[in-house]
């Protein structure tokens, strides 16, 4: 990750950093955190204590970045205590780390079936034929 921003940074005021296995981020989230102003570091949480999208224009950033241990339940509160003019993000995302992160996401995504994008149909079919894999 510390790479990416590093060479990102050399051509572009902003980088935007997003999780693979966010399900619910969308691309407005994304624009959302671009057109914030008030910080240089800009972090949507996820329910487990990481973060699933980080925007920044900080070059200090770097070196935190490189002493963060990820895929820890503190990986978003490590990371901010050692970084300023930040914004957490108010709602939290779920993520998919471990296989109960897949009862979550079912189950949302059921709940809002008649609403879903696409890509959300899709995971929502996919998690449906393979239910009695996870729900047992």
């Amino acid at each position: 990750m510390k790479e990416v921003i590093e060479f990102n940074l050399k051509y572009f005021q902003k980088v935007v950093i997003v999780g693979m296995d966010i399900p619910f981020l969308t691309a407005d989230d994304i624009m959302e955190s671009l057109k914030i102003k008030s910080a240089k570091n800009i972090f949507y949480p996820t329910l487990d204590g990481g973060f699933c999208l980080l925007t920044t224009s900080d070059k200090s950033i770097l070196q935190v970045i490189a002493n963060i241990k990820y895929g820890t339940n503190s990986a978003l509160r490590d990371l901010t205590n050692n970084v300023s003019k930040l914004l957490i993000h108010n709602k939290f995302y779920q993520d998919i780390d471990v296989k109960e992160d897949l009862v979550s996401v079912y189950k949302a995504l059921k709940e809002k079936v008649y609403s879903l994008n696409n890509l959300q149909k899709k995971l929502y079919t996919l998690l449906y034929s393979k239910q009695k894999e996870f729900l047992d």
